[in-house]
């Protein structure tokens, strides 16, 4: 038996399953692997990754932007695992303005449903998607 649908994207399909989870309430958690942050950090990179440039929508910024849509996807349960900028380059420091406007969102409406984590290993992201699926069942 199903108890619960969650989306799981990586690098430059997340953008794509965040809007997918904007649209669908099917998607009761989303999980996010290596994104980037936002529309804005591909514009404000001086080289950007050229792959992301397939996951961007034209004329976006000035009506919304990344952080923006994943703050609406309250209370549903979100984690972020190695966000990065722009050019694919993890972020060290998780207090960015696009990870703080996702915060912002939360804070309001469902501050322990939101978990991001920075500088994971490739081999514990396992270990934090178990404990997060564990923890959001039995909620």
């Amino acid at each position: 038996m199903v108890n619960a649908v969650y989306g799981m994207a990586k690098t430059f399909m997340a953008p794509a399953l965040l809007h997918a989870a904007a649209f669908d309430k099917n998607l009761e958690g989303v999980v996010l692997l290596e994104p980037y942050t936002s529309y804005r950090s591909i514009v404000t990179s001086l080289y950007y990754k050229p792959q992301f440039m397939y996951s961007t929508v034209a004329r976006a910024i000035g009506n919304y932007d990344l952080p923006y849509l994943a703050a609406s996807l309250a209370p549903r349960p979100l984690l972020i695992i190695n966000p990065t900028d722009g050019n694919g380059n993890l972020l060290e420091d998780p207090a960015t303005e696009d990870l703080s406007v996702i915060r912002q969102g939360y804070a309001t409406h469902a501050g322990k449903l939101l978990h991001i984590t920075t500088g994971q290993p490739q081999q514990a992201i396992s270990g934090i998607l178990d404990q997060w699926i564990t923890q959001n069942e039995s909620k």
